[in-house]
Formats: C-alpha cells, structure tokens, sequence
C-alpha cells in the first residue's frame, strides 16, 4: 500500500490507483450509468473526478453516517475548478 498508513478500517491507497480510474471509465457499465456509487477513500478519488466530468451524479456514503447515508453531488450544480474536492 502506498501513503497514508496505517490501513486499518479504510480502502488502502495503492500505485497507479490514477489508471485503475481510467479502466473503470471504460467499462460499458460506466458509460451507461447516470449515478454512480464511490467511496470517499483517497484511492477512489480519481474515480470520483471521473465521474463527476462525465456528468453523472455521484453518490459518497458518508463516514460513520454522519449527516445521513450519502451525499448526492450533481456535476451541474458544482464549478468544474472544484470537482477535485469531491
């Protein structure tokens, strides 16, 4: 596993974690989803950019249910210079 460590109780980040999130933006199930589903995990973050360029809703459980199940964040809503923080 690569930086933050310790990797208990969380996805851990991993090396080309970046490409991982480009073969899933790929994949036909991808393309043809509107909403799709990332943990908020630092590894996932290249998949969630992914997903908010390609104009689909992105659902991110929340840690420890905090302020419900999932935040819903809609691409059309957000200014593409802040996707990054999602």
């Amino acid at each position: 596993s690569a930086f933050p460590r310790p990797v208990h109780h969380r996805i851990p980040n991993f090396v080309d974690a970046e490409l991982t999130a480009a073969q899933v933006e790929k994949l036909p199930e991808f393309r043809s989803a509107r909403c799709v589903k990332v943990n908020p995990d630092t590894p996932q973050a290249a998949i969630r950019l992914a997903v908010l360029n390609a104009g689909k809703l992105l659902l991110v459980p929340q840690p420890r249910l905090r302020t419900g199940f999932f935040s819903v964040l809609d691409p059309a809503k957000i200014p593409p210079n802040k996707f990054r923080f999602a």
